[in-house]
């Protein structure tokens, strides 16, 4: 168990974003290739062209969706996405600028309690401050803990919850968000969590709060 708690707070710390990035400039638009009545059109994203008479504009979602593990929701098109496994657990990561999505799928049983431990050491016991959290995404309610972290003047929180689904693994989603100088949420965190909220399916609506 402590081993695999090694490896979350491992993957975690990681992928920490303490300041919020600078975004890319815009690369070259996407091609899309549309087939109508078998026949074939190379379209560039934002474009239009004429079928049949009508004018058709092309354009390319926003949004990308996410259908892993026990979890299917959709997210902004410009977070970056990675997988990693091993032979115990799988991890995907989600990563806009200052909000980043964690999701941790264990195929043992990992202990919240000594998760939450390792994280503060990591952190340092003096920079972190526990409380409690909860959240709505669609129809699933799920209550956990959020560690709020000051260092070198930033401040950052990780929302933890552990999921309860039927394979009997250990499911956590980990919502980190790198505040405003005030201490607010970010708007990067409030837009992103209102896209995941209004599409979130949680495979087995059965859920738990992560250090019960």
């Amino acid at each position: 168990m402590k081993k695999s708690c090694l490896l979350l707070v491992s993957a975690i710390f990681l992928n920490l974003h303490l300041f919020a990035q600078i975004k890319d400039k815009d690369g070259p638009r996407l091609k899309i290739e549309m087939v109508v009545n078998n026949n074939k059109y190379l379209v560039t994203d934002g474009d239009s062209i004429q079928i049949d008479g009508k004018k058709v504009v092309v354009h390319v979602s926003d949004l990308m969706t996410f259908d892993h593990g026990a979890l299917r929701f959709d997210y902004p098109r410009g977070f970056t996405f990675e997988f990693a496994e091993d032979y115990s657990y799988k991890q995907w990561i989600l990563d806009g600028n200052g909000f980043i999505l964690m999701y941790f799928e264990f195929t043992a049983d990992v202990g919240s309690d000594a998760l939450i431990d390792e994280m503060v050491k990591k952190y340092g016991k003096k920079n972190c401050k526990l409380t409690d959290c909860k959240v709505t995404l669609g129809d699933t309610k799920l209550e956990g803990t959020r560690i709020s972290v000051t260092l070198v003047g930033a401040q950052l929180t990780q929302d933890i919850y552990r999921l309860t689904t039927s394979d009997f693994k250990t499911h956590i989603i980990i919502f980190q968000d790198s505040k405003n100088d005030d201490g607010t949420d970010s708007a990067e965190y409030l837009a992103a969590m209102k896209i995941i909220g209004d599409t979130f399916t949680l495979k087995d609506r059965k859920s738990t709060r992560l250090n019960s």
